[in-house]
């Protein structure tokens, strides 16, 4: 409320992706997702990219992870990366293994374990240590759920070395 009259779209884009940590963590999404939403709309006029991709990155989560049916939470992630930069190598991996996670659910577990392969290949080849730990719980996910818990282990193990190793606790817990 206090920074809506001031027009500071940065500092609105920056306290709603604080707020919607919360409900996405405590799995309401549709709130969670109206979060990030707003999150995202005021981070592009803000011209913040980077959080404008972060809001995105909260928005399809929820989706995934929320009661939105299968069909709509694909057209609605490649909604969301078609207006992102097709440029950005990280928002191409990003919609890879969201779209991939989202295929398998619609039940083709073998072109959503390459979408999501091939996407977090890219996150590796970034040097984002952490985003590639964090979306081998995707990979695993789609593992254990085809019956495979010893590919979901072949996925986690170096991610969970990686992690020690940084000394990160987030994702460990």
């Amino acid at each position: 409320e206090v920074l809506e009259p001031l027009g500071d779209d940065d500092g609105l884009a920056r306290a709603w992706l604080l707020h919607l940590s919360v409900p996405l963590l405590l799995m309401r999404s549709a709130e969670g997702i109206h979060a990030s939403e707003q999150a995202a709309e005021y981070a592009r006029r803000a011209g913040n990219n980077l959080e404008e991709r972060d809001a995105h990155f909260w928005t399809v989560l929820g989706l995934i992870y929320g009661p939105t049916p299968v069909e709509d939470a694909i057209t609605r992630c490649a909604d969301i990366y078609d207006e992102l930069d097709a440029s950005d190598l990280l928002s191409h991996a990003n919609r890879s293994i969201a779209i991939g996670r989202l295929e398998a659910m619609r039940g083709d577990a073998e072109l959503g374990r390459r979408m999501v392969a091939e996407g977090r290949a890219v996150v590796n080849e970034l040097g984002m240590v952490l985003h590639w730990a964090g979306t081998s719980m995707q990979a695993a996910d789609l593992d254990l759920e085809s019956g495979h818990p010893v590919a979901a282990e072949e996925v986690l193990r170096p991610a969970f070395e990686k992690l020690t190793e940084i000394g990160e606790k987030g994702y460990l817990s």
